[in-house]
């Protein structure tokens, strides 16, 4: 089997850019965090940006949310012992604490769903 028979994408495109251009371009290149041209001009021309999305930022507020939910957990343990606290208001604080996580969770999906509809053109 030929390596053309191979491929995916047959049709091939050439653009002529000035020495300023090009450097531009590898600039904006770099700056994606991309290292092939290819997919970035294909997604740059398909979609008409490239976006690069970081999760850790938000994979960090999701441990936090947990950390705050074993701290939840630790306060419902002594409201128990010292009956000071209506089992509702735990439940209420409980439930938050859940909300806040899902909520966090499903941006992270969106926006890994995202990326994987991007990288499906590379």
């Amino acid at each position: 089997m030929k390596n053309g028979e191979k491929r995916k994408r047959m049709i091939q495109k050439k653009i002529r850019l000035t020495e300023e251009e090009a450097r531009f371009i590898s600039t904006k290149v770099a700056e994606s965090g991309m290292t092939n041209f290819n997919a970035f001009a294909r997604i740059m021309l398909i979609m008409g940006e490239v976006k690069i999305l970081k999760f850790e930022e938000l994979r960090e507020l999701r441990k936090e949310i947990n950390r705050i939910g074993v701290n939840i957990n630790q306060v419902a343990k002594k409201v128990n012992e010292d009956d000071q606290v209506s089992l509702n208001e735990l439940s209420q604080i409980l439930e938050l604490q859940k909300h806040l996580k899902d909520t966090v969770s499903q941006f992270i999906q969106k926006q890994e769903n995202q990326t994987k509809e991007q990288e499906r053109w590379l």
